[in-house]
Parts: C-alpha cells; structure tokens; sequence
C-alpha cells in the first residue's frame, strides 16, 4: 500500500469523502501475465460477499510512504534501450521496470546520462524541492541511485515518461 500526499490529479483523489479508493499496479501495459493478474484480481474481489466491513480477511501489507515524482529534467530528451542512445539526454534502461516495487540498494544502474548534460531527472515530494541530487548520480554516464529507494509504476514508454513521469520513489514504513 502506498500512503502518499502529492497530488497528481488521479480519479481515486476525487471520491475520498465519497467511498474508500483502490488502485492497483499489476505490472507492464500490453503485458497478458499482468493482464491476467488484473483480470483475476477484479473477479476475486466482486466475488467476495462483504468487501468493507471486516467480513473479508486483509493480509499484511507492507506500507510505502513520502512518494517522489520522478521525471526527465526540462528540456530533455528521453529514450529506452539497452545501451546509451546517441544525442539523448536520458536513456532509461529497456529492462527497469523489472525493479517495479523493488528495494534498490544504492548504485542501482537504471538507465543512463549524455555526457556533460548533468543529472536528467527531477524528483519532487510534495514540498515541491528537488530530491533528484539526494536520489541519483551520474557516474561515468551510467546513472545510477545514489540512496537506497523502491520505484513504483515505473514506464519504459518515452512518451508516457516526457508527458508524465519515469516512476515515483517511495519509501518503506513499517
């Protein structure tokens, strides 16, 4: 679960006075396993008799909190690949998304930065300051976490990370 107080425009931040809100992040558009587990998910729910109330059984969860929006610095220009993409800013590695709710150590490589372009991201809490010096570092153009961090509903569409953002980065609460 993610406990988070940026306002991102979302549907679930309209309706709290209204009724309780899910979302949930199966995994990769496009993807049928993620497609599956969303399909599954959806008829395990509208199968149970009592959702609110205590009659369904909630498992331990674990709690995600002071969500960063993570996304490409103005101006930047972003690709995915497996390697450093010529003339791009920012090239995010084709394969991050398999970090998706994962606690990454510091000196995780998730991508890569254009030489002498400076640091391509920005990271912004809720106070609107810029984390992205604190959370990441260029190293010999392979950007990489500079503090430990769980990216969640990470995209590795370009598009989606210039018109959006590449992933937010959470933390774990106990």
């Amino acid at each position: 679960m993610v406990d988070y107080d940026l306002r991102l425009g979302a549907l679930c931040e309209a309706t709290p006075a209204l009724c309780p809100t899910v979302v949930v992040e199966v995994g990769r558009v496009g993807d049928p396993a993620a497609d599956e587990v969303a399909r599954r998910g959806v008829e395990r729910l509208l199968s149970e008799e009592r959702v609110v109330g205590g009659a369904v059984p909630v498992p331990r969860l674990a709690v995600l909190g002071a969500p960063v929006r993570v996304e490409a610095a103005p101006g930047a220009t972003i690709a995915v690949g497996d390697v450093p993409v010529a003339g791009v800013d920012l090239t995010v590695a084709e394969d991050v998304d398999r970090h998706n709710f994962e606690q990454l150590p510091a000196g995780t490589p998730i991508g890569w930065a254009r030489a002498g372009a400076g640091l391509p991201l920005r990271a912004r809490g809720s106070d609107g300051v810029d984390r992205s010096h604190e959370l990441f570092a260029s190293i010999d153009g392979r950007l990489v976490t500079r503090a430990p961090l769980v990216p969640i509903m990470i995209t590795t569409d370009p598009a989606i990370a210039a018109s959006d953002c590449l992933f937010y980065a959470v933390e774990p609460r106990e």
